[in-house]
């Protein structure tokens, strides 16, 4: 049996964890201890993302899911992260000199409140608006951002999470780590991100759903009859292509929203909270879950394991409707 492993939880789709994926060649079932990476390319057999042979002398060959990441800041970026949260601020001081910007000035606890002591990455006022920018690290976990976020919001505080990356994220489909897609749900089908090259501007992005092509291919049973596959797209459940609008000034662009408690059919929680979003109309179909699902039903799919009922990833329902 194959072992739990971070794989499975940090790319949303335990399809690898029964230790097989599918030939991309063959179209058939492949398990991981009579294949070597020559093999390839692999897929797996419940997400369609690329799949990866992991030969271990300390532990179970794997298989493991292999996406491109957004490029995230890392522990060695501390100096990006603080280049961030100062160019923000200095910014923001400038358009809004009455709004008392600082960078980590801590708000106390309050009893009356229950809330803890709290000390947002960049805080102030827009109009009178009070606001906090949290500029997100990937140590941070859901639990935390969620914490956070419901402390603001029994302060009336607006919070903007902010994700910094070292580079450009790109126009390649890739995968959301965790917190991003947390975040993208949050804000109503939005993710903000922040480059060094744009100090004073943000990019939101829409994670849209993406399509792996499978090519024709034919071959014979062991009956002797021919078998065809291929020739078709297969939706991925945890890539996603990112769809932007292009960077916006975090000082114009912006506007302040009571987000309600939203809560899925998996029980995952986006708290009610007070949040700052961009002003833009959806730039993204609103039909993106219903095209993709009739998409899904108007196919054949040639592989037992895929299950339409299972595809959605539990994030991909923010309560925008």
């Amino acid at each position: 049996m194959i072992p739990y492993n971070n794989d499975s939880y940090e790319a949303r789709c335990n399809g690898l964890k029964r230790g097989y994926a599918i030939s991309e060649k063959t179209r058939k079932k492949v398990y991981c201890a009579s294949v070597t990476k020559k093999d390839g390319p692999f897929y797996c057999p419940k997400c369609n993302s690329t799949a990866i042979v992991r030969k271990c002398s300390e532990k179970e060959d794997h298989f493991a899911h292999k996406p491109r990441l957004s490029p995230v800041l890392t522990p060695k970026d501390q100096s990006l992260h603080t280049e961030c949260k100062n160019a923000i601020c200095n910014y923001l001081s400038k358009q809004f000199p009455d709004g008392k910007w600082a960078v980590e000035r801590a708000i106390d606890a309050s009893k009356s409140l229950g809330t803890k002591r709290i000390v947002p990455d960049i805080s102030g006022r827009i109009n009178g608006i009070p606001i906090a920018i949290e500029v997100q690290k990937t140590a941070y976990t859901l639990n935390k951002i969620k914490e956070k976020t419901e402390i603001y919001n029994k302060r009336n505080v607006y919070v903007l999470w902010i994700i910094p990356l070292r580079e450009e994220l790109g126009d390649d489909d890739f995968r959301p780590r965790l917190f991003e897609k947390y975040l993208h749900a949050m804000y109503f089908g939005r993710a903000y991100y922040w480059v060094p090259t744009k100090p004073t501007r943000l990019l939101p992005v829409h994670f849209s759903y993406s399509c792996r092509y499978i090519e024709p291919t034919s071959f014979y049973d062991e009956d002797g009859e021919e078998k065809s596959f291929g020739g078709y797209y297969l939706p991925y459940k945890t890539i996603k292509r990112p769809n932007s609008i292009g960077y916006i000034d975090i000082a114009t662009e912006l506007k302040s929203v009571e987000r309600h408690l939203f809560k899925n059919k998996w029980d995952e929680e986006i708290p009610a909270c007070r949040i700052m979003m961009d002003n833009k109309e959806k730039w993204w179909s609103e039909n993106e879950k219903e095209e993709i699902k009739n998409a899904m039903e108007n196919m054949h799919y040639q592989h037992e394991d895929f299950d339409s009922e299972d595809w959605y990833d539990s994030y991909d329902y923010y309560g925008d409707d």
